[in-house]
């Protein structure tokens, strides 16, 4: 039998804390690649994500997959629960999440820059196991930039209202 040794005592080992449900100001810390999704029925665009929170070591640095659904030809036959073709719906979020990022998009093309940083809403969700809860990036509440996030929090003037 081989005998290793750790750097801590095992009594030591501490258990994880899920970041609250809230936006977070976060850094895109990869290229972005699309990617062939797990089904091999169509492409993701990939990005990974890190929490950018100096202010929270426990936090700061933390990092979060996102994948995007790339339209594939059977989405534009297909609609969703709102009556928008999937394709549609995809090519938004999409579409969202680079401008929010501060990339652009126009007519068929769109980019996206390594180092950005972009607003998401990260919640709470089973792991893929159904085990032990993570935390996940909430696609379906969309993408903020820095100024959209400013405005919300803005106060609204009754006269307004």
């Amino acid at each position: 039998m081989t005998t290793f040794k750790f750097d801590k005592s095992i009594s030591e080992i501490e258990d994880p804390e899920l970041l609250p449900k809230d936006w977070y100001k976060m850094r895109i810390s990869t290229k972005p690649e699309i990617q062939e999704n797990s089904k091999k029925t169509g492409q993701n665009l990939f990005l990974r994500l890190k929490v950018v929170m100096p202010e929270e070591e426990m936090f700061d640095g933390r990092e979060l997959p996102l994948w995007l659904s790339m339209p594939t030809e059977e989405d534009e036959t297909r609609y969703d629960s709102k009556g928008a073709k999937v394709s549609d719906s995809k090519m938004k979020r999409i579409v969202q999440f680079a401008e929010c990022s501060g990339g652009a998009a126009d007519e068929d093309e769109f980019d996206i820059s390594e180092g950005s940083t972009v607003y998401c809403y990260v919640d709470k969700r089973l792991d893929q196991g159904g085990q032990d809860m993570e935390n996940s990036i909430n696609i379906f509440s969309g993408f903020k930039s820095e100024d959209d996030l400013l405005e919300d929090d803005a106060p609204v003037d009754p006269e307004d209202a």
